[in-house]
Formats: structure tokens, C-alpha cells, sequence
């Protein structure tokens, strides 16, 4: 919590106040309810993921390489 907050504040500007704090922590309430957020050591510990929200890069499929590939277009494999 101390990270996302401290990189928040640092990032956006923002003040640190008692009203920055509560917008913070409702914030990640809401994420909670909504399950963007979980807290796997309860609420006093971190604030993780969920599985779903994860940001995964995608690769391009053998398929569309070898396609791309016989087009004649060049790349790197």
C-alpha cells in the first residue's frame, strides 16, 4: 500500500493529506468489492491483482509468423 500510495503522490502531485488518504483507501475498497484487488495476508497486508486484471503480453501465434512469413514480409523470429 505504501508504494502505490507514495507512487501516486509522487506521480499525480498530489497533496498529503488526511483527504488524499481517504480517497486512497476508498479507492482500493471499491477495487476490492468490484475484485480488480484482493488481500491474500487480510487487510493489513498487501494489495495484490487479481488474475484476471493482470496485464499479459500477447504473442503472435506459429501460424501467423509462418503467414507473415511466406507474404514475404521480413522480420525476426
Amino acid at each position: 500500500r505504501k508504494a502505490i500510495k507514495d507512487f501516486l503522490i509522487n506521480t499525480y502531485k498530489l497533496p498529503d493529506m488526511s483527504s488524499t488518504n481517504k480517497r486512497f483507501r476508498m479507492a482500493i475498497n471499491k477495487g476490492i468489492e468490484k475484485g480488480i484487488f484482493y488481500l491474500p495476508d487480510g487487510p493489513k497486508g498487501p494489495v495484490k491483482l487479481t488474475n484476471e486484471h493482470k496485464i499479459k503480453k500477447e504473442e503472435p501465434d506459429n501460424d501467423e509468423l509462418l503467414v507473415s512469413l511466406s507474404n514475404g514480409q521480413r522480420g525476426a523470429i
